[in-house]
């Protein structure tokens, strides 16, 4: 039932809204400013029939002689007031509407506004995580480079001493190849030295038994 006066009562005020046809000039204007002049128009002419130094009757057949009657103008008057009334009432629905409108632009503002500090809160929250996430992972890189590198660091040292190790087994075999070279080298020279003596031994003895001129069983020498 609410709802339905509700409508009848939208559907009033629309209709008190549309624009209205002027007869004078034939220009649309709103029904309310139309309403406002008619009625200053009437208040004007009654105006100025009570300062008019005419009688009554004068006056009267004034009016009848410009179709306008002084019933027909209370009557008017009377009708006008009503619609001024209503008139009055819709502006005032008007501005209630308007105040309704901006009420609920507003709140539909507030909750824009709150929705977009939350979405700038959750976004702000987001970069938050992001920048930390990407801190634990610099701080994680950086850990495993450093452990890479002290592992590096360990192999190098390794290696050098695994080469020094090798350069110096190298060295000892040298060294051991060298000594036994010499062994042999002494060895061969003692033997050498060895036969010549013999062999000038043996000749000093022949040199001798052919100088003493003595047979050998296989011949003189």
């Amino acid at each position: 039932m609410q709802e339905a006066i509700k409508v009848q009562e939208d559907a009033k005020v629309e209709r008190e809204t549309l624009p209205v046809c002027t007869p004078a000039s034939g220009t649309y204007v709103s029904r309310i400013q139309y309403l406002e002049e008619k009625v200053a128009l009437l208040e004007k002419e009654l105006l100025a029939a009570k300062q008019s130094p005419l009688s009554p009757e004068e006056l009267g057949l004034c009016l009848v002689k410009s179709d306008v009657a002084v019933p027909e103008i209370n009557k008017s008057k009377k009708r006008l007031t009503q619609e001024w009334g209503s008139m009055t009432t819709v502006k005032m629905r008007e501005r209630l509407r308007k105040q309704e409108f901006e009420a609920e632009m507003a709140e539909i503002f507030r909750g824009a506004e709150a929705e977009i500090n939350k979405v700038v809160r959750e976004k702000e929250a987001a970069e938050r995580q992001q920048e930390q996430k990407e801190a634990r992972w610099e701080a994680e890189m950086n850990q495993i480079y450093a452990a890479a590198e002290k592992e590096i660091q360990k192999i190098e040292r390794a290696a050098v001493a695994a080469e020094g190790k090798k350069r110096r087994a190298v060295q000892q075999a040298a060294e051991k190849a060298r000594k036994a070279a010499e062994v042999q080298r002494r060895k061969r020279e003692r033997e050498q030295a060895k036969q010549e003596k013999d062999v000038a031994a043996q000749l000093r003895k022949v040199a001798r038994l052919a100088s003493q001129n003595v047979e050998t069983p296989t011949g003189v020498l």
